[in-house]
């Protein structure tokens, strides 16, 4: 009773005017009555996660619900939210992905910060990057007519180096861009200008410091500055790289044994030719050819043989793996060659920042891509006939 009489006397003290007001709504039909006011949108998702990822490895992955490109971190998370309709890798904190409102090819930092668009300098056709930025440059190919294709490169803030005129070019490497005109080979600065002058029928990128280029039908390796330093006397040289480059000293028409070894920058034979086939170093590894049915194997950098010659395809050493194939799918070896992630994969990317991009047909049949980590552990991935749009699966070198 005391509830409802102080009840009573709190209605007293309102003033007239509220009690009008009170009984017009109490007095309006049902019907009639005001519809409640709408609920609050609920709010955006971020576009980038919190924190500062400047220095976060960002790996392109794609959400199947959303349809959309984002950016994960090493754990799977996504760090820029699925928002893009394709996406290119990360490469000196920048990465360059199609937008899926106006389908814009724009560069965009890793706080989702839209740095330039990539705009074709024609008035028709497509370009599109090949590859990361280098040193700053990012090589780029234009759609081209009637004698091809042509390609040019962009740096960090959207300027083009220069009109797509190359039928053939590399990206940069230690600096310098190998370029093609006219048949002969040069390299370009990273300025668009020719820092050498084309004048060699076949090159291969710097590294090291030395370039690899054909004088006369035969290969040798020059510097920076244009200088043959070792001689041109071997029928095939390749780059160098953690000190040491693949050559083939002799040659079948002299008689010669054709099988490669390894020389050091001053040009001296260190590891005698002995390999039908061999290739640079990585991660103190390299790949040759050796043995019975002249599989693949590795080698370190005194010619011991560290990774069984038992496989038919295997790419470089990196992040402490290399992918192998000895059958029809790929697997993981660690530097002393024991398979530490099974051969499931009908195709396998090179390990970077703790993962590697695969693909995987699973026992439902359905073909799946994403990333692992050096465990083999799948992190994130999609159906393939998801892909719209995104960067192309990677596919280990021959």
């Amino acid at each position: 009773m005391d509830e409802w009489i102080s009840k009573g006397l709190l209605l007293a003290g309102l003033t007239a005017a509220v009690t009008v007001v009170t009984w017009a709504v109490l007095r309006r039909p049902a019907a009639a009555q005001a519809a409640p006011p709408p609920a609050a949108p609920a709010p955006a998702e971020p576009l980038v996660a919190p924190g500062d990822h400047t220095g976060t490895p960002l790996f392109p992955a794609l959400d199947e619900k959303r349809k959309r490109w984002g950016y994960i971190d090493a754990g799977g998370r996504f760090l820029l939210a699925p928002q893009y309709a394709g996406a290119f890798p990360f490469s000196e904190g920048l990465a360059f992905a199609w937008t899926a409102d106006d389908g814009r090819l724009v560069c965009i930092d890793a706080q989702n910060r839209e740095q330039f668009t990539l705009t074709n300098p024609l008035p028709h056709g497509w370009i599109v990057p090949e590859g990361g930025f280098r040193g700053g440059r990012a090589r780029v190919v234009v759609q081209g007519t009637g004698s091809g294709n042509r390609s040019t490169y962009v740096d960090t803030r959207g300027a083009l180096l220069g009109p797509p005129r190359f039928a053939r070019a590399h990206a940069f490497a230690d600096g310098l861009a190998a370029v093609e005109v006219g048949g002969k080979w040069g390299f370009l600065a990273p300025d668009g200008s020719f820092a050498l002058k084309p004048a060699w029928a076949e090159v291969f990128d710097f590294s090291d410091g030395l370039a690899a280029v054909v004088v006369k039908k035969r290969m040798g390796y020059i510097d920076r500055a244009g200088k043959l330093v070792i001689p041109a006397r071997y029928p095939l040289a390749l780059p160098f790289a953690e000190g040491l480059a693949p050559v083939q000293p002799g040659s079948a028409e002299a008689g010669d044994t054709t099988e490669m070894g390894y020389i050091d920058r001053a040009g001296k034979l260190v590891l005698a030719p002995r390999y039908g086939h061999a290739l640079p170093f990585s991660e103190g590894r390299a790949r040759v050819h050796t043995g019975p049915g002249d599989r693949l194997g590795f080698i370190d950098k005194s010619g011991k043989l560290v990774v069984p010659a038992v496989y038919l395809q295997a790419s470089d050493f990196k992040g402490g793996r290399a992918a192998v194939r000895s059958d029809v799918l790929w697997g993981y070896v660690d530097p002393g060659g024991a398979l530490v992630i099974p051969a499931v994969y009908e195709v396998a990317g090179d390990f970077e920042h703790g993962l590697a991009r695969v693909r995987r047909r699973g026992d439902d049949h359905v073909l799946r891509e994403g990333y692992i980590d050096t465990a083999g552990t799948w992190i994130h991935g999609w159906r393939v006939d998801e892909l719209g749009h995104g960067e192309p699966a990677p596919v280990a070198d021959p």
